[in-house]
């Protein structure tokens, strides 16, 4: 699963709604932890600003 994956310092794709190909790159700051464990939200820096999103909002850099 991507929630679990997730790093610190990683760059991912922040979804807007608008086309995929103008979805902003963000950095992600810190993460936060559900009651299970699991990572429910992250803080990522995008344009200049720290944003608290949650996960399902990042898509990782489709890089091979």
């Amino acid at each position: 699963c991507i929630r679990d994956s997730l790093k610190i310092d990683e760059v991912v794709l922040l979804e807007e709604n608008s086309k995929r190909n103008y979805w902003p790159l963000a950095k992600i700051v810190s993460l936060h932890m559900g009651r299970d464990g699991r990572c429910r939200s992250a803080m990522v820096k995008c344009r200049g600003n720290i944003y608290r999103r949650p996960t399902k909002l990042l898509h990782r850099l489709e890089i091979s």
